[in-house]
C-alpha cells in the first residue's frame, strides 16, 4: 500500500457520484492492500474507517465496515473499537446529537481494550470530538442552570477520561491520551470559544475533584489520579490555545497535595511531549 496514493484512493472509493456497488468494489480493494493492523499501520487503517463515515447512508456505512472487519478483524472481547464506529456512525446525523440519547451514549462510552490499535481509535474519537464540538458549545453558552452546565460540562470530562483509559493500562499512557483527546477536542472548538470552552471544562473539573475530596476526605489520592491527571491535560491544552497577552490563568485546587499531583503531572505531559507535533497529529 503506497501511504501517497491512499488519500486519492479513498476520495475515489468515496464519490458520492458512484454507485453503491462501485464505491464497494474500489473499498475492498482498498481494503486487500492495507497491511495488518498495527502500530505503524493504524493511521492507514484509521485513515478508511474515517473515509467510510463521510458516506450519506447508515446502512452503507455499516456494510462496508463489516466488509473491513471481515478483512481485518477486531477481537471483539477486547477491542470496543467496532461498537464506538457504530455510535460514530449513529452521530453523523447532526439531529442525533443534541440529544438525551446521544448523552446518555457519551455516559456509557466505552474504554480501549487490550487489542485495541490506538490511532484507530484516536482517529474515531477524532471524528467524535468534531460531531459534539458543537453541541458542547451551544450548551456551555446556553440559559441552562449553572448546575445543568456543569453536570454536562462533567459528562464531557467523563467520556474524555473513558475514551483515553485502556483497560489495565499505566497511568503515564493514561495521561499522554487524555491529553491527544484533549487537543483533539480544542481543535474541534470553534475558534472563537475554544478558550473559554476549555476554561469551562477546566473549572468543573477542577469542581469535580474538590466535590470527590469533600465526600470522601479519606480517599487516597492515587485513586484520583487519572481526574487530576485529566486537569493536568486541560490546563496543559488551554495553556497552548490561551494566545499571548489574554491573561487566561490556570484553575488552581484548593487542598495542596491534589495541587502538587496536577503541576507533577503537568510538568510530566510538557516534558514527555513535543506539543506541537502532538496536537496536529
Amino acid at each position: 500500500m503506497d501511504e501517497r496514493a491512499l488519500p486519492v484512493l479513498l476520495q475515489q472509493a468515496s464519490d458520492r457520484q458512484s454507485t453503491p456497488q462501485e464505491r464497494l468494489v474500489r473499498f475492498e480493494a482498498i481494503f486487500d492492500q492495507l497491511p495488518a493492523r498495527d502500530g505503524a499501520s493504524g493511521p492507514l487503517h484509521a485513515r478508511c474507517l474515517r473515509a467510510i463515515l463521510t458516506l450519506i447512508d447508515p446502512v452503507e456505512r455499516r456494510d462496508l465496515f463489516l466488509h473491513y472487519h471481515r478483512r481485518h478483524r477486531f477481537q471483539l472481547r477486547t477491542d470496543p473499537t467496532p461498537r464506538l464506529f457504530a455510535l460514530v456512525s449513529e452521530l453523523q446525523k447532526p439531529e442525533h446529537r443534541p440529544t438525551p440519547n446521544a448523552w446518555a451514549s457519551l455516559d456509557r462510552v466505552w474504554s480501549p481494550g487490550p487489542s485495541t490499535n490506538w490511532p484507530v481509535w484516536r482517529g474515531l474519537c477524532r471524528v467524535l470530538a468534531a460531531q459534539m464540538a458543537e453541541v458542547i458549545q451551544a450548551f456551555q453558552q446556553s440559559r441552562e442552570s449553572p448546575k445543568n452546565k456543569r453536570d454536562f460540562n462533567e459528562l464531557v470530562l467523563r467520556a474524555v477520561l473513558r475514551l483515553a483509559a485502556p483497560a489495565g493500562g499505566d497511568a503515564a499512557t493514561t495521561l499522554t491520551r487524555q491529553f491527544e483527546l484533549l487537543s483533539d477536542l480544542a481543535h474541534a472548538l470553534a475558534a472563537d470559544h475554544r478558550c473559554s470552552g476549555l476554561h469551562l471544562l477546566e473549572t468543573a473539573c477542577a469542581e469535580w475533584i474538590e466535590k470527590e475530596m469533600n465526600n470522601w476526605p479519606s480517599k487516597p489520592m492515587a485513586e484520583l489520579e487519572t481526574e487530576l491527571g485529566l486537569l493536568a491535560a486541560l490546563r496543559l491544552v488551554g495553556e497552548q490555545h490561551s494566545g499571548r497577552g489574554q491573561g487566561r490563568s490556570a484553575v488552581r485546587l484548593d487542598d495542596g497535595r491534589a495541587e502538587s499531583a496536577v503541576q507533577g503531572f503537568f510538568d510530566r505531559l510538557k516534558k514527555g511531549q513535543r506539543l506541537q507535533e502532538a496536537a496536529n497529529l
